[in-house]
């Protein structure tokens, strides 16, 4: 923990019940704590007492959550922002996130050890992105950039997905009328599916550019989910999989990694290693990722494969700790793929190692991977038909 005595935070409560909740929560920590119940107190003390934290509850009768913290943002932007809600409507929490550029919501709803979690969390970042400002200005500022060019695609893709949606259920509607008269209408038959392709590729055309959104954030995985598409293509086709498992393989190799499109960046890019919160944060990726494909019918055969895709044959993997027979074939292609195409890149904290390390590195593992599928991607890498990016 990066607390100190000296670490205020500022809560803006309407509903005065609250405020012995939130002293009694907060006694044990070492915080300075105000608590106010009108915006023009909350100005006032972020003028003057510098908080390193605004919490503000979401509904109340003189100016609405939201745009307190809008304005808080603006003219205060490096003090960090909760929002006490207790609505789960979707567009709700889209537009507190979207406009308020808020750390994260405290859901009324829950525990007070998640919410306390949260609150010192946020601080943690307040700390930790003061000490590292200093020295990262030029990065701030690209960062800033990149941040913009994230908040579009997240917008495009929220406008794609509700076109797809009506697409979608336009589509269902023509396929109840096409199955009613088959005999008579081969021709219409033909259109469907045509529309059907094209509705499949819409999708894979939006998540393609989510994938692609999130290596945008680190320089240093920009072209992973290509290379791993790559090997793992070459890998079914060694071991003589179905067309069928090849085109699932070849979609859940993509989208392993779109669960990282809500991850802090600063986790991504970190030059050291993560510590125990921060390892937690990166591991809810698979179910993150798992939740985003689920919707699409026709990829669901890859759910298992994304949300699985860290687990280790000795069940030292996440987020299920599965081991052994619980685990797929498919699956542990794309594991062996992964940790080789990271072994092999560079990456923020280490330089790229030499294959040869690599597979040292896999083969002492051998509890954790499927040792046939390491042999046969030794034979991939060795292939003379075959040109990867590493050096023999």
């Amino acid at each position: 923990m990066n607390i100190t005595e000296e670490d205020p935070i500022l809560i803006i409560l309407f509903n005065v019940a609250l405020y012995d909740y939130f002293m009694n929560l907060l006694k044990k920590e070492s915080y300075k704590i105000f608590i106010v119940q009108n915006t023009n107190d909350a100005f006032q003390i972020l003028e003057n007492n510098k908080p390193k934290l605004v919490i503000c509850e979401h509904h109340f009768p003189e100016l609405d959550g939201i745009d307190f913290l809008k304005n808080v943002k603006d003219k205060y932007p490096d003090v960090i922002r909760l929002m006490l809600s207790g609505t789960k409507e979707f567009e709700i929490l889209a537009r507190i996130i979207n406009e308020c550029e808020i750390y994260n919501i405290l859901l009324s709803s829950g525990s007070s050890e998640e919410i306390k979690k949260i609150i010192n969390m946020a601080v943690n970042k307040y700390n930790y992105l003061e000490r590292y400002n200093t020295k990262n200005i030029e990065i701030s500022h690209k960062n800033v950039e990149l941040e913009t060019l994230n908040i579009h695609l997240e917008e495009r893709f929220y406008e794609k997905t509700s076109l797809l949606i009506k697409a979608k259920k336009e589509l269902e509607e023509a396929n109840l009328n096409l199955k009613n008269n088959l005999d008579h209408l081969s021709a219409v038959s033909t259109e469907r599916d045509m529309l059907y392709n094209d509705l499949q590729r819409s999708y894979v055309d939006t998540l393609y550019g989510l994938v692609n959104a999130i290596e945008a954030k680190d320089a240093y995985t920009r072209g992973h989910t290509e290379r791993v598409e790559k090997i793992v293509s070459c890998l079914a086709d060694k071991i003589f999989l179905s067309e069928h498992d090849k085109i699932i393989l070849k979609y859940a190799a993509v989208m392993h990694d779109i669960g990282k499109i809500g991850t802090d960046k600063s986790l991504l890019i970190k030059p050291g290693k993560l510590n125990e919160e921060e390892f937690d944060i990166i591991k809810k990726h698979p179910l993150i990722g798992e939740k985003i494909i689920e919707p699409i019918r026709f990829l669901e055969e890859t759910l298992p494969l994304i949300r699985g895709h860290h687990e280790r044959l000795d069940g030292s993997g996440y987020p299920d700790g599965i081991k052994n027979g619980e685990i797929s074939e498919m699956t542990r292609i794309i594991a062996v793929a992964d940790v080789f195409e990271a072994l092999t890149s560079d990456r923020p904290y280490r330089k790229a190692m030499a294959v040869e390390d690599a597979f040292c590195i896999l083969d002492k593992e051998k509890d954790k991977y499927d040792l046939n599928i390491v042999g046969t991607l030794k034979e991939v890498i060795n292939d003379e038909d075959y040109q990867p990016e590493y050096s023999k």
